[in-house]
């Protein structure tokens, strides 16, 4: 057992992954069927009802054992992750039902890089991504680990045009999906890094039907060009979970 190095990026098969603890047993079930353990978030009730339990709203994998978390979620993640090895960091953010104020923990890391709306961050994230030298994306969009699929070491999809552009310019390639299509209550619709996380180095898991979207066939084939293939975890119209977050082999 080991922990995933890349936050995002498992380089095999993981055995184990952090989800909603809302998320429906259809969806629990197919990851059991593939071998992996599930860990769940807890309610965190200083978040909106629709985000909170959503993992990548309160909890930012920073490399290897080392997470950092939101103040109120920091005693449940130190029992429920600390018996893996895990070591856990209190964040100096505390979360709000109101955005911006919600997004101290919401990052997308790549190989090297992290996209996050930088004045929002939290402080202890950013001291441990200076620590490894991880270059900051500043973008608008808030919400970036909802917001941002993350395919390869230097590939993701997003349905944000300012996420596009800024990862473009940092040499990352994208492909640029269209906006709605997945289901997130309370809200006109959810994102697809929200519905996905990668569990293996070649499978990208789908909270639902990813054939449902319009735009599949560009998604499956701009992942083929990574070797990734597409998984749904239900038969059901995605829906964004807060994040597929991988977490041991």
């Amino acid at each position: 057992m080991g922990f995933v190095e890349g936050p995002s990026l498992p380089e095999k098969r993981v055995g184990a992954v952090l989800i909603d603890f809302r998320a429906g047993q259809e969806m629990i079930q197919a990851l059991q069927n593939l071998g992996i353990k599930v860990f769940f978030s807890c309610r965190s009730d200083e978040l909106s009802a629709p985000l909170c339990g959503h993992p990548d709203m309160m909890i930012h994998h920073i490399g290897e054992n080392k997470f950092v978390c939101s103040p109120d979620t920091f005693n449940y993640f130190g029992k429920t992750l600390g018996p893996l090895g895990a070591k856990i960091l209190i964040g100096n953010s505390p979360l709000s039902r109101t955005y911006p104020l919600d997004i101290a923990y919401n990052i997308t890391r790549l190989d090297g890089v992290a996209f996050c709306k930088q004045k929002y961050t939290d402080k202890t994230v950013l001291t441990e991504l200076g620590r490894r030298s991880v270059k900051l994306i500043d973008i608008a969009q808030g919400y970036s680990k909802c917001n941002i699929c993350v395919v390869s070491t230097n590939a993701i999809m997003t349905s944000d045009e300012g996420i596009a552009k800024a990862a473009v310019n940092a040499g990352v390639h994208v492909l640029k999906i269209s906006a709605g299509h997945i289901d997130l209550d309370g809200f006109t619709y959810g994102f697809i890094g929200g519905a996905t996380g990668l569990i293996a180095a070649d499978t990208l898991a789908v909270s639902g039907d990813i054939s449902l979207h319009p735009d599949y066939k560009s998604m499956a084939d701009f992942c083929g060009q990574f070797n990734v293939k597409l998984i749904a975890l239900t038969d059901k119209k995605p829906v964004d979970i807060g994040s597929i977050i991988p977490l041991i082999y």
